[in-house]
């Protein structure tokens, strides 16, 4: 059962997020459509933003980003670091986040793989750091699912994996360092 997903935004603002996109032009509107029809199937919906450069005045534009996503009705926002692109402003932007007294940490972790942080805004919306593995399945297959621009699921973002041919149970995640299953909160 699906009852949580990522939509990738990448900016708030529609003109930078058309050129981010290239053909497909998403509306504030479309966003707040997509969000309802989720909602009404009991699927709430978080927005991803893959920063892919530096960000000049990096803290102006997150606050602007989560008062739209909030705004349009996702339940959080997450930042990922575009893995194809060595950039340690990513770490910058994480760090100064944390260090905000606007933002409580819920969770932080910093492993040889990935850096990633969970907080909150004193209101409650939710803010994620990803900084790191390039194919969550490598890892932990079952983590997430990818609906890529050919418009098919796949459990890996390199699209080897047919959504169709992942052969673990739904609702667990399969851990490969340590080969067992655990069952995911629903």
């Amino acid at each position: 059962m699906v009852n949580y997903v990522n939509i990738s935004v990448h900016d708030y603002n529609q003109e930078r997020r058309s050129k981010i996109f290239g053909t497909y032009f998403p509306t504030d509107k479309d966003y707040e459509e997509a969000i309802q029809i989720l909602l009404d199937n009991k699927i709430h919906t978080s927005a991803i933003a893959v920063i892919h450069n530096k960000i000049s005045d990096f803290s102006t534009w997150r606050d602007n980003f989560i008062k739209w996503a909030d705004r349009v009705g996702f339940v959080s926002l997450r930042f990922r670091h575009n893995v194809y692109y060595d950039n340690n402003s990513f770490l910058d932007y994480m760090n100064n986040t944390i260090n905000d007294e606007r933002f409580y940490t819920i969770q932080k972790e910093d492993t040889p793989d990935s850096n990633w942080c969970q907080l909150a805004t004193k209101d409650g919306f939710l803010v994620f750091f990803l900084k790191g593995v390039i194919d969550t399945y490598a890892v932990s297959p079952g983590i997430e699912f990818i609906v890529h621009d050919d418009g098919k699921a796949y459990a890996d973002f390199n699209k080897t994996v047919p959504f169709e041919k992942y052969n673990f149970p739904v609702g667990y995640v399969f851990d490969k360092k340590v080969k067992t299953l655990t069952k995911t909160k629903k």
